[in-house]
């Protein structure tokens, strides 16, 4: 009987912390994205380069 209570509890469980990873992971890889854009804009392919070479 006990078995038959538990096992939907940790299921439940199991799916919150599941969406909770799942949500972070998500979050971190918006700022990560969003470093490698600016990183990108400013000395990949235009602002700092083009300045240094007097484009």
């Amino acid at each position: 009987m006990a078995i038959g209570v538990l096992v939907p509890v940790l299921t439940t469980v199991i799916g919150w912390i599941t969406k909770f990873v799942d949500a972070i992971s998500a979050s971190v890889k918006w700022v990560v994205d969003q470093f490698q854009w600016m990183f990108d804009t400013l000395v990949g392919h235009s602002i700092i380069p083009d300045g240094r070479n007097g484009a």
